[in-house]
């Protein structure tokens, strides 16, 4: 993907970085950072798709914790200071009781029962003001939920609509980034990133990997001679050929102007090397036409079977080495 794509991106991204405290707000945020600062070739613009949602929906959520604290919060000091005097004019009326019935024993058990209700009345005060507090504290925050969820289902459509965009653009950068602009086939720096994982199968299914290294002799003067638009079709008709005799799930790589690199994914030595005795015949045998005239190449083909204790770079280097 081109800078001039992914610096704004990054800049607007930035702007989003949680506080040091908010510990799994700031995971998900350098999640999406990490990926998204070193985002290459073979990054996925759905996997950075997915940790930009995953990261704003936590975002979200935090917002709307954060302000039914708030509220709370706000509301709780009038709750208390009219529950103190409520309760110290009770509690006053109790004493003043008390004391009219130690003095006089008429009416004792009316002034006892009286207290009693009073007492009652005290506790069930509470309760009722806690109660209707926390009705319309639920109530604001139900408000808030729903002009949040409006916010939110505004905002994440929005953002769903410029990340499908931002998807399909990096797919598309991403897939001419991994072909050779000239003929189709994957590039040579895909060939260096995909030969790793073609690695890593083929020990984890103890299977072979050939790798068949092509040189096209002569190709430059083609160039030279009948001008570039006879080289492309001469590549052309090379590629049509090498896809005609290969096996479905061998791929091709051009990895220089006149060298190609097949993978033979679940090769054997024998495989490999009837694969690329036929192949070469073909190629050799074919006549490229220009105009009234016709020639000839010569193809050179290698074929090596990987070493299972051979890095990448070796089991690449060491096909190559038979060029020279």
């Amino acid at each position: 993907m081109p800078e001039s794509l992914l610096t704004p991106l990054r800049n607007w991204f930035q702007q989003y970085r949680p506080m040091e405290r908010d510990h799994e707000q700031l995971d998900k945020w350098s999640d999406c950072w990490n990926y998204l600062k070193d985002f290459g070739t073979h990054s996925s613009g759905k996997v950075l798709q997915k940790r930009l949602f995953d990261f704003f929906m936590a975002r979200e959520g935090d917002l709307i914790t954060s302000a039914i604290y708030a509220a709370t919060e706000e509301m709780m000091p009038p709750l208390l200071e009219k529950q103190e005097q409520i309760q110290s004019l009770l509690s006053a009326a109790v004493q003043n009781l008390q004391s009219a019935m130690e003095q006089s024993s008429c009416h004792r058990d009316q002034v006892a029962g009286v207290i009693a209700q009073i007492k009652k009345a005290n506790d069930l005060t509470t309760l009722e003001d806690l109660k209707n507090v926390m009705l319309q504290i639920g109530d604001r925050y139900l408000q808030e939920l729903d002009d949040n969820q409006n916010k939110i289902n505004q905002t994440m459509g929005d953002y769903r609509l410029k990340m499908d965009s931002l998807t399909k653009e990096l797919d598309i950068l991403t897939e001419k980034a991994s072909k050779d602009p000239l003929n189709g086939v994957f590039s040579r720096s895909l060939l260096e990133y995909d030969l790793e994982s073609h690695i890593g199968a083929a020990k984890g299914r103890k299977q072979g990997l050939g790798m068949v290294a092509l040189n096209l002799i002569g190709l430059r003067q083609i160039n030279n001679q009948f001008g570039a638009d006879a080289q492309q079709r001469v590549v052309s008709d090379f590629i049509a050929i090498l896809q005609d005799n290969l096996r479905r799930n061998d791929i091709i790589y051009s990895y220089d102007e006149a060298i190609y690199v097949i993978l033979l994914p679940r090769c054997t030595e024998s495989t490999g090397e009837q694969l690329t005795s036929r192949v070469q015949m073909f190629l050799n045998s074919h006549a490229y036409k220009f105009g009234s005239q016709s020639l000839k190449l010569n193809v050179n083909s290698y074929f090596n079977l990987y070493d299972m204790q051979e890095s990448a770079k070796e089991f690449l280097a060491r096909t190559l080495l038979l060029m020279d």
